[in-house]
């Protein structure tokens, strides 16, 4: 029988969920709720009908057990606690807590209901291509729902583009500056910021050379048709103080220029200009 018992009602992700916040036991010390220091936590996870009780038994060495609530003052056995355990339960509208003793008192500690921010566990990542545009890639860590790509705004957020089923990218205006991806599991809605990459290359060029002889290299430059056009190109030779122009032409220049020089290969998009090394072929 519990001593005392405070019902608390909590909405986590669209979800009401009532915990005990505060137990006693009969014979419970009065003066110390929780000399131990013990805690439990409980994170909602994805389907909404579970949560993830995890536990720091801050170095207590005597027994801890989990109890599962049955209703205002009686609960159940459910596991002996170790530091390393983890334990999926059911929602409960009368929660879960662990009992320990210490000085023949026995003591009752609450879970702690804790929102989870992005019980999906998905992630994204939003590259810079360069042509004032970004693609937005999000792993989807096995959720199927629809994933909505938005860019905050100081009023919330607007709208871009919507992932749905198993797409995992999508080109989007602008720079991966303030992307987020937002999904909804019932009602509850999370979003999950996407972190932003520049991207070095985002033509998709390839710049390779080979000898020709008469100390002399040919220069082969090949374009990805995939990715946003890129008009003329630049080579340069590097230099000790950065690098200088040597020549110029559209993606299938093939220039002769002389062997024993590294060179690399310039173009602009969106006003920025992107460098591309050249590779010598086996």
């Amino acid at each position: 029988m519990w001593k005392q018992a405070r019902i608390a009602l909590l909405i986590v992700g669209g979800i009401a969920m009532v915990f005990l916040a505060q137990l006693g036991t009969a014979g419970a010390n009065t003066g110390a709720e929780n000399p131990a220091g013990v805690s439990c936590i409980a994170t909602p996870n994805n389907s909404g009908f579970n949560e993830l009780l995890t536990f720091d038994l801050n170095g207590f060495d005597g027994n801890v057990f989990l109890r599962r609530g049955t209703g205002p003052d009686s609960s159940q056995f459910v596991t002996t606690v170790r530091p390393e355990s983890e334990v999926s339960s059911g929602l409960n509208e009368f929660g879960s807590f662990i009992r320990y003793r210490m000085g023949g008192d026995v003591f009752d500690v609450p879970c702690e209901t804790v929102a989870n921010p992005n019980p999906a566990g998905i992630s994204c990542t939003a590259i810079a291509n360069g042509a004032n545009s970004s693609n937005a890639e999000v792993n989807r860590n096995g959720f199927d729902g629809t994933i909505n790509i938005r860019r905050a705004t100081a009023t919330g957020s607007s709208w871009l583009a919507s992932l749905d089923s198993t797409d995992t990218s999508s080109n989007v205006p602008g720079d991966g500056e303030g992307l987020l991806a937002r999904y909804r599991i019932g009602s509850a809605v999370f979003d999950v910021p996407c972190e932003s990459e520049d991207n070095p290359n985002p033509a998709g060029l390839v710049c390779e050379f080979f000898p020709t002889g008469n100390d002399e290299i040919s220069l082969i430059i090949n374009g990805d048709p995939t990715t946003p056009p890129v008009g003329t190109t630049f080579i340069r030779e590097l230099t000790a103080n950065g690098s200088e122009f040597v020549g110029q032409g559209n993606p299938t220049f093939d220039p002769r220029l002389p062997a024993g020089a590294d060179y690399i290969v310039r173009y602009r998009q969106g006003g920025r200009a992107f460098d591309v090394p050249c590779l010598q072929l086996p």
